[in-house]
């Protein structure tokens, strides 16, 4: 499959200058050393894999880009060219150097073969025949309590290997016991070597500071304020004939009293100008650490030489930084097989779907070298599906060329296994970015939680190493180093559901949103199970409704859920019936309305990856009515009666049969709607004629009970019996008896009148205050 070529990322661009010089600062890792067992103390000089990287870009929408760069330079030959040197080795020979590392073996003896071999590779015959200008040199100075500038032959710089190892290989040299350790004696005497008379200041200068004790002694006072008892152990004191030029020293002895003896080595460190630094740590974990943190404060490179393997390694790449040696790398192969959490972004391309995949190469200049550079010319870049694996590698056994980088980038995107696990973790990492593996301005990955792009042991550098010594080809095998671990974070896709009601219609018998559960699931039936709605939130401007409230905010899987609501099963409230149930209204986190994938399908909603996804659900509390039909004793209807309605809203309303309020044109049948829940008084203000007005005026509950007459916006319950009220017919004559008595019984009808009315009241009373107290329980619940 052909994949893009275009031009490098700016973010790359600007980086590898960058990386070429943080490089410069970090020593490599060797591999592969042995000491000969020919010529003891010679090591092979350990192989260096080529300056490379592997590290991540967020693209800001979900995607990253997954880069892997190697440069035609190994660290240690990035830069100038390293000769002429003049070399001071400082050999730590204090009384720690007396421990024992095997049975046959103490830590000087160690430090010997060590320093034998950096000497010999150094110091050659060839490099002692030319001009002394072009020469590399040596000096060594030995410490203990004190330190000492050695005299090799006539003079303290030597381009003699014989002379600088004889010196160390005599008896007189061994470390004594008891011997303290005084690195800023040590740091003085080879400064002043490299400063004073006999130096060059036109020459690349080292100290190389071998050393396995921490600090112990010190010629500056440091704040030391008078001689202590004699029988207080470890404890700040003045020194006296520990050396021959007749100086105190101050210390401890075996021990580092206030930090002050470190604190006057790292002062004296720091004075060394452009001096490069290698400290090399030969000693236990607690020596190693001082010598790392001196390295650190001091801007030298630090090697950790605990062991034999180790310290003749750092040698090695010491030497790599001396002489100079010109590499060049060949059969180089990156690959990176992808992790079960991160996938390609692929674009279609014509007919197929392809990797979004990129790749080139530049030089130091960041000017583009892809067609013109034998290597970029040869360099292939592919992503195999079945395998998913990204790699990057060069034809015909092309050889790198120095100053050149080469680079592939693969756009990635969270798999839904990365989406299910972040969600089951409750939104944790269980992975960390190792260093170095952010882009250019970019802090995502690099000490960051996340999730690994590439699966565990799966992604390596492998190449052949051509290495020239003077001219000379030295013999290299094929090496694989690991790249490094990026991680990719998720943009968090929540949802949140809320529940609104209206209780417009309900009055002081309506219902909370806390009455109600919410659910949102997808077809896993993962998502946010039914939940009680408790957080309240305002209405916004504009907004109908009495009460509103939400769940937590839920971590979800990007998919389609279904949206869910039911009563709460712990609610208690009687008249669920009554609420009219709204179409579920969703907005993402930038108040953008959802659409459901199937628009045939109700209440189906389709959460995108790093939505925050708000969904709405209306509660409308259904207006009520009363309904009822005036009929004689036989049950046929009887019109032209008028009725007095009044009750939730405290205003009495007037109700002729087939006039404004009543709904129902059937004469005799009347039905009142749009009313309030509550209690009310029905009576009647105007008989049928003929027939008997109406006694007793009728209590009526307009609550949505089961046997309310529901329908999808409102609700009818049914006043009288079963919505029947019964006139009877006047009696012969009764009309006239009724005129004649009328002013006779005016008193008496009228206290039966107030009668019934009061008996009407009391008992409108009570059912309203039974309807409010029911209310009130079920908020209460």
């Amino acid at each position: 499959m052909e994949q893009r070529k275009r031009n490098p990322q700016l973010g790359l661009r600007r980086l590898v200058p960058v990386l070429v010089a943080a490089v410069m600062m970090v020593p490599t890792v060797a591999v592969g050393v042995e000491a000969s067992a020919e010529e003891p103390g010679k090591a092979v000089v350990a192989s260096g894999a080529p300056v490379h990287r592997k590290y991540v870009k967020d693209n800001g929408d979900g995607t990253y880009d997954l880069t892997l760069s190697v440069t035609g330079d190994s660290p240690d030959s990035v830069g100038k060219k390293r000769r002429p040197v003049d070399v001071v080795l400082v050999l730590d020979r204090s009384s720690s150097m007396l421990e024992r590392v095997d049975k046959n073996k103490t830590r000087w003896d160690m430090a010997k073969e060590a320093a034998t071999s950096l000497t010999q590779r150094l110091l050659t015959s060839e490099n002692a025949k030319r001009d002394p200008s072009e020469q590399a040199r040596m000096a060594l100075v030995t410490f203990d309590t004190w330190a000492l500038t050695a005299l090799l032959g006539t003079s303290q710089w030597t381009t003699s290997a014989q002379s600088l190892t004889g010196f160390i290989s005599a008896d007189s040299r061994k470390p004594k016991p008891g011997k303290g350790s005084n690195w800023e004696s040590a740091f003085q005497r080879a400064n002043e070597l490299l400063n004073g008379t006999g130096s060059r200041r036109n020459v690349d200068q080292y100290i190389v500071f071998l050393t396995s004790s921490a600090p112990t002694m010190r010629v500056s006072a440091m704040e030391y304020r008078g001689k202590p008892p004699d029988n207080a152990p470890d404890v700040d004191r003045v020194w006296t004939g520990e050396n021959t030029e007749n100086r105190p020293v101050y210390g401890g002895g075996n021990c580092d009293v206030g930090l002050r003896c470190y604190r006057a080595a790292a002062n004296e460190a720091k004075k060394r100008g452009a001096t490069k630094l290698f400290a090399v740590g030969a000693g236990g974990k607690e020596a190693n650490e001082a010598v790392k943190k001196l390295a650190e404060e001091a801007k030298g490179d630090f090697y950790d030489a605990g062991t034999p393997e180790k310290l003749y390694q750092a040698i090695d790449e010491i030497l790599v930084r001396l002489l100079g040696i010109t590499r060049q790398y060949w059969r180089v192969s990156l690959n990176d097989e992808l992790s079960e959490y991160v996938t390609p972004v692929e674009d279609k391309d014509g007919d197929e779907f392809s990797p979004r995949l990129e790749f080139g190469a530049f030089d130091a200049s960041n000017g583009s070298v892809k067609e013109t550079d034998p290597a970029g010319a040869n360099m292939e870049a592919r992503y195999d599906r079945e395998r998913r694996t990204l790699t990057l590698g060069f034809k015909d056994d092309s050889k790198l060329t120095p100053g050149a980088t080469y680079w592939a980038t693969l756009t990635i995107k969270p798999t839904r296994k990365a989406q299910e696990d972040y969600v089951k973790r409750g939104g944790m990492y269980s992975d960390v970015g190792d260093p170095n593996t952010d882009a250019d301005g970019r802090s995502t990955s690099s000490g960051k939680r996340g999730l690994r792009s590439n699966a565990e042991g799966k992604a390596s550098l492998t190449y052949e190493m051509i290495t020239w010594t003077n001219g000379n080809r030295e013999p290299a095998e094929g090496q694989t180093v690991p790249l490094p671990q990026p991680v990719i974070q998720l943009k968090p896709t929540t949802l949140t559901l809320v529940a609104r009601v209206d209780n417009t219609h309900a009055g002081n018998h309506g219902a909370s949103p806390s009455d109600w559960s919410l659910s949102a699931l997808n077809r896993d039936n993962a998502g946010v199970h039914p939940t009680v709605p408790a957080k309240s939130m305002a209405l916004a401007p504009g907004e109908s409704g009495t009460d509103k409230m939400a769940t937590k905010p839920t971590l979800v899987v990007p998919g389609t859920y279904k949206l869910r609501q039911e009563a709460n099963p712990s609610s208690q409230y009687p008249y669920f019936p009554g609420y009219a149930v709204g179409k579920w209204f969703c907005v993402d986190n930038k108040g953008s309305k959802l659409n459901s994938t199937n628009p045939s399908v109700r209440d189906e909603i389709v959460v995108g990856a790093g939505q925050n996804v708000t969904c709405l659900v209306t509660y409308t509390a259904k207006p009520g009515g009363v309904s009822w039909s005036k009929v004689d004793e036989h049950g046929g209807l009887l019109g032209g009666s008028n009725w007095s309605l009044a009750g939730a809203d405290g205003r009495p309303g007037l109700v002729a049969d087939n006039g404004g309020h009543d709904t129902d044109k059937t004469p005799g049948g009347f039905a009142v709607t749009g009313l309030k829940w509550g209690g009310y008084r029905l009576g009647e203000t105007k008989a049928p004629d003929g027939h008997q007005l109406l006694p007793t005026p009728l209590t009526v509950s307009v609550f949505p009970v089961s046997d309310a007459v529901q329908e999808p916006s409102s609700f009818m319950v049914k006043a009288g019996d079963d919505g029947k009220i019964v006139n009877r017919k006047l009696s012969e004559g009764a009309a006239v008896k009724t005129a004649q008595q009328s002013a006779k019984s005016a008193g008496l009808a009228k206290t039966g009148a107030r009668i019934a009315a009061v008996v009407a009241v009391v008992l409108f009373g009570a059912v309203l205050a039974g309807g409010v107290q029911l209310a009130r329980r079920g908020f209460m619940r």
